[in-house]
């Protein structure tokens, strides 16, 4: 699932949390993000900037869902999840023994997941984090390596709770 096919279908409550760390805690990334959805979409920054913060919501998830947006779609996931989420993004990490530097960057990813260890470091994060923010995370996890790894597409696939993104 690419990022602009996460906000066509990302429940409106996750959404809300997103943005909400964005506008609040990564100001200046909220704000490129109105001004370049804004002008994909041919209208001004203010009008979104005007609108409450439920409205802007709804305006920045549907210009997120439209397909010339991945790229910006892709940046805001991965801001919010780079920053907002990286205690879950190195538990993860750490539990699928991938090296990180730390904060969650990784050098180069395993060309397989273990399917037993992914299994586990799954049902542990599923007991301590929201389901729907793994899912996403999952999924734009698999958009780091060229099509994906396919040990993690059989548990999207499969794990019902994983697609209520």
């Amino acid at each position: 699932m690419l990022a602009y096919q996460i906000f066509q279908t990302i429940p409106t409550a996750l959404a809300e949390t997103l943005f909400t760390y964005l506008r609040k805690e990564e100001r200046e990334s909220y704000k490129g993000v109105i001004e370049r959805l804004a002008e994909q979409q041919k209208m001004r920054p203010v009008f979104i900037t005007k609108q409450s913060p439920e409205k802007q919501v709804k305006l920045l998830t549907a210009a997120c869902g439209r397909k010339p947006a991945e790229p910006i779609a892709m940046q805001v996931l991965e801001i919010w999840l780079m920053r907002g989420r990286q205690e879950m993004l190195i538990d993860f990490l750490d539990r699928m023994e991938i090296k990180h530097n730390g904060d969650g960057m990784v050098d180069k990813f395993p060309d397989t997941m273990e399917p037993a260890l992914l299994g586990s470091a799954l049902a542990a994060m599923r007991q301590t984090y929201p389901a729907g923010e793994v899912a996403l995370y999952l999924y734009v996890l698999q958009e780091q390596k060229e099509g994906g790894w396919p040990e993690l597409s059989a548990l999207l696939e499969a794990e019902p709770w994983l697609g209520a993104v």
